[in-house]
């Protein structure tokens, strides 16, 4: 259960610890900090001189001594510059780490403070909405583990924005990845027959990847959270659609080697946005072919040694596999070894190389070449 209480940290009763929204020392600051370490006595600061400091965005744990509760977790928020220096992931791993060591010490009842929002001025409405992520999405994968989380915040406002933060996280449900743009029947039909029937291509496919220094688990998810459901304009839309799509398929190589497998076919959804996922791979799979394959593909016709010219009896005339090669993004290493070979003769190594020892196939093409070489493959 997550809840909000307006009140002091350090009087809260009933649980088994409290969270510091300490400094890099441990030995004690303002606000929060200062109040712990007044109402935990001397004892606390001289534990906490033994834990030699703590990093931003970690935790620590010591005993609460004068406190109503067992232990205290301490852990360093980050200062607010501007968002540009990874203030919101290192804000969320402070509320992830605090939990991991609450698990591992058995704690199953713990209070926050609202951290990083005092003299570290991280806004209030982002720290809300990063906080109530940050614990749901560790509670849901620790459901047995953690019986209550309550944040404690010390003024009616901020109870407020948390409150806020907190209904929308329960209006939107994380278990519910597919949005209203993106529902469960929707397929991508790849060229004119062809259809995704894996939904690797769909805004609901589970693929991790990172935007703006916040974790997401697929572009619906990331679409939720940033309130796409809400936007009129439609080009403000397919910009989010775009920037999450382009995490997705950049940051998973494998899905990225799906995605260029597709070669030149068009891209049609049922998107209610009037195909705008298709545009929109569409212009990601162009620009992965600008920056990976075209560079690479340059690179080895122009280190291609030429050759004397030698009359030969005329035989057919085997096309090259330039296309291939290019359409399947593969390293340096792949393309001068199979630079001269039919299609025929390119697939069947293709096959070749992917029955390999799967650990030294990664090692020897790199770990993007391997995961597209599986994609292009599969």
């Amino acid at each position: 259960m997550i809840r909000t209480k307006l009140g002091d940290i350090t009087k809260m009763q009933g649980m088994d610890a409290i969270v510091n929204a300490a400094n890099k020392t441990l030995l004690g600051g303002g606000g929060v900090d200062a109040a712990i370490h007044a109402a935990a006595g001397p004892e606390l600061l001289k534990e906490c001189k033994l834990l030699d400091g703590c990093k931003t965005g970690q935790a620590k744990i010591s005993g609460a001594y004068n406190l109503p509760c067992k232990y205290v977790i301490h852990t360093v928020g980050p200062i607010w510059h501007g968002g540009n220096n990874d203030e919101r992931a290192l804000l969320y791993a402070c509320y992830q780490n605090s939990l991991k060591l609450a698990v591992q010490n058995n704690i199953r009842r713990i209070a926050f403070p609202s951290i990083s929002t005092g003299a570290y001025r991280f806004p209030t409405h982002l720290a809300a909405e990063i906080a109530v992520k940050a614990v749901k999405t560790f509670i849901n994968d620790h459901q047995n583990d953690i019986d209550e989380v309550v944040f404690v915040l010390f003024d009616s406002h901020t109870k407020y924005v948390y409150d806020q933060a907190l209904k929308e996280a329960n209006k939107a449900n994380l278990n519910d990845l597919f949005s209203k743009y993106d529902v469960e029947e929707e397929m991508v039909k790849i060229g004119a027959e062809k259809e995704d029937e894996n939904h690797f291509f769909s805004n609901a496919y589970p693929a991790h990847f990172v935007v703006d220094g916040l974790p997401y688990e697929s572009v619906a998810e990331y679409l939720k959270a940033e309130k796409a459901e809400n936007l009129f304009d439609v080009n403000e839309y397919e910009k989010l659609l775009l920037k999450a799509n382009y995490a997705k398929y950049s940051q998973n190589p494998a899905l990225r080697g799906k995605l260029m497998a597709t070669k030149e076919l068009p891209l049609q959804s049922g998107d209610l946005k009037d195909n705008a996922l298709g545009r929109c791979l569409a212009e990601i799979r162009e620009k992965f072919r600008t920056e990976y394959i075209e560079p690479i593909v340059a690179k080895a016709e122009k280190e291609e040694p030429k050759e004397e010219v030698v009359e030969q009896p005329v035989e057919e005339e085997k096309e090259p596999v330039r296309i291939a090669i290019k359409d399947s993004a593969l390293s340096m290493y792949t393309i001068t070894q199979i630079l001269e070979k039919t299609e025929y003769e390119f697939v069947d190594e293709l096959s070749r190389i992917a029955t390999e020892d799967d650990a030294e196939l990664c090692d020897l093409i790199g770990v993007d070449a391997y995961g597209e070489l599986k994609g292009f493959l599969s």
